[in-house]
């Protein structure tokens, strides 16, 4: 089995330092006297954990993983996705109070990605990806590729999202060229059967988010059987990851359902469980159940099928797969993300 060491997230070094550094602005009867601000969710919004990192992210796949399934999410889910685009088509992963407006560096090409597949996918959304598109041609660094948030360097992960995101879109990924090169440069095709990671002073451990994403991966590159033993493997050892220590991850349970889609195995009985009602439950009551309307969307699904290679799995997983640790480490901080 080939394995690959995790380099560190950025979120956690992030959230360390700024730990760190509220520690020492605080006074000092501050830490011992505070306690944790209750986490307000927003009503729209899949999960239950604080969205300050992953709101957008974990809204896009819990829509597009819902989609696959036939599932008509209920209008509050859609509309607080498009409240969250910035004026400038980009969004964040987070914004508390969208009246007052983005601030332009904490925009995110990931969640940007994962939002514009999910409104792609649920149709009549193409003024907002328009921006988006817009957007991404305006950050694009001069290596043709693209970092999390505009303004740092490049890295597989980011870049790999944003060409997901204009193919969805139907931008020709080698049709955004910044200096005459494209995402597209330097990426290239690799798989494992699962990956793992392993933190200093631990023993190497499961990396079930980016195991995840390599079976996308793996599905839309021709390795049928390589993405199928993955997921099999995520079905037996997965599904407890996925669904927390009693606060399921949406974007878990997500993963999970586009990689039971991408591989034919069944998102209602995977490893023991139903990952698309234990999304379902997450948020907020979908408009139609999964068995309504797979029931009445079954021929036009079976004609889309037949007649186009478009599913929102696959333009999740075109282009995600870059070896060399670059791409199939997809947003690896979001794993951490609840």
């Amino acid at each position: 089995m080939l394995t690959a060491a995790r380099p560190a997230a950025r979120l956690g070094a992030v959230a360390l330092t700024a730990a760190a550094l509220a520690a020492t602005a605080a006074p000092a009867f501050a830490a011992a006297s505070a306690s944790p601000a209750p986490v307000t969710v927003p009503a729209g919004l899949y999960g239950k954990s604080d969205p300050t990192y992953d709101g957008v992210w974990r809204q896009g796949l819990s829509l597009i993983a819902l989609h696959t399934q036939g599932v008509t999410p209920a209008a509050s889910a859609i509309s607080w996705l498009t409240g969250q685009q910035c004026a400038d088509g980009g969004w964040p992963s987070y914004n508390a109070d969208p009246a007052k407006g983005c601030t332009p560096a904490t925009e995110d090409t990931n969640a940007t990605s994962v939002a514009v597949q999910a409104l792609v996918a649920l149709g009549g959304h193409d003024a907002a990806v328009g921006k988006a598109v817009a957007w991404y041609k305006k950050v694009q660094n001069a290596d043709g590729g693209w970092s999390d948030n505009p303004g740092t360097p490049s890295d597989g992960n980011s870049t790999g999202l944003v060409v997901a995101a204009l193919t969805a879109a139907g931008t020709a990924p080698a049709s955004v060229a910044r200096n005459g090169k494209t995402g597209l440069d330097g990426l290239h095709s690799s798989g494992k059967e699962h990956l793992t990671m392993q933190l200093a002073g631990s023993a190497p451990g499961p990396d079930f988010s980016s195991t995840g994403w390599a079976v996308l991966s793996l599905a839309n590159n021709g390795r049928a059987a390589d993405a199928e033993r993955a997921a099999q493997w995520l079905s037996s050892n997965g599904v407890a990851w996925a669904q927390g220590n009693g606060t399921p991850s949406p974007s878990a349970l997500a993963t999970l359902v586009l990689d039971a889609s991408a591989t034919g195995l069944d998102a209602h009985h995977f490893g023991g469980a139903d990952l698309v009602a234990a999304l379902e439950a997450t948020g907020p009551a979908p408009a139609a159940t999964a068995a309504a309307s797979a029931a009445a969307s079954a021929p036009a699904a079976a004609a889309k099928t037949s007649s186009s290679s478009f599913s929102p799995w696959w333009i999740i997983g075109v282009g995600l797969v870059a070896g060399a640790g670059i791409g199939i480490f997809i947003s690896i901080s979001k794993s951490k993300r609840r």
